[in-house]
């Protein structure tokens, strides 16, 4: 489905400053183009609710590149520039500003050992932390700013399906240790976290969003075609917030 008219494309922001000032380019092109929700939601395939949170900012994050080419194809923008806004939200806060403010000063980086692969899915054996600190068979490279703690981080593959759309399997995901250089738990309700579960399980791991509820902690998938879980923080033998994610490039 093609909009009724197309005006010249509206410039979108290349480093929007937040979700919210992307989610209101988006709509701004598309009232442009006096296109309602519900059109959008026929032209894209998209639900009418989640459109609606991206021009909000009530999704807890960019859509997915899928989404976003379909959004960009309908609303006749430029997919390469809606991409690299949303690319640029994606980034932690902590490499936003230092490409803001370094005026090209490269980005310092830290060789990372790459030391397995995590399920996002199901719980599964996983025996490779007993890696020495730094040493693997692998490496992946990762920014490292001052207040990032990359001095214990560890690079793991995903693989399985479960947090998809935001995250696909073969994405190459940097974790740190859950205390900060001065001890403070840096881990929050609602982070992408691996956990690690204890000898009952097998010392099993798995990716999830992380909510903590009394005495257990609830493992959440992104995708809805998986179930829940919850756990018991007792069977809980580590929890690893994410830091950085690095994608591979996408075909087609």
């Amino acid at each position: 489905m093609s909009p009724p008219f197309s005006p010249p494309p509206s410039p979108l922001p290349s480093r929007p400053t937040s979700l919210a000032a992307l989610g209101a380019a988006i709509r701004r092109r598309r009232e442009l183009l006096e296109l309602t929700l519900d059109a959008l939601a026929a032209a894209t395939g998209i639900s009418k609710p989640y459109l609606s949170n991206i021009e909000t900012a009530r999704s807890p994050g960019p859509a997915s590149e899928e989404k976003l080419k379909k959004i960009a194809r309908a609303l006749d923008l430029p997919a390469a520039q809606l991409l690299a806004a949303a690319d640029w939200l994606r980034a932690p806060a902590s490499v936003r500003r230092q490409v803001a403010e370094g005026g090209g000063v490269p980005i310092p980086l830290r060789a990372v050992p790459l030391i397995n692969r995590v399920a996002a899915g199901s719980p599964t054996e996983f025996t490779d932390l007993d890696y020495p600190r730094g040493i693997a068979d692998d490496y992946v490279e990762a920014p490292d700013l001052p207040d990032t703690p990359m001095t214990n981080a560890f690079a793991l593959r995903i693989t399985g399906d479960s947090m998809a759309p935001e995250y696909a399997e073969g994405d190459i995901i940097v974790l740190g240790p859950p205390t900060d250089i001065h001890g403070k738990n840096v881990i929050r309700d609602g982070d992408d976290c691996v956990v690690r579960l204890g000898d009952d399980a097998n010392f099993a791991t798995t990716f999830k969003r992380i909510y903590v509820e009394g005495e257990t902690l609830r493992l959440v998938p992104l995708n809805s075609s998986h179930m829940e879980r919850v756990v018991a923080l007792e069977q809980v033998t580590g929890i690893y917030p994410l830091l950085y994610r690095l994608v591979p490039p996408r075909r087609g």
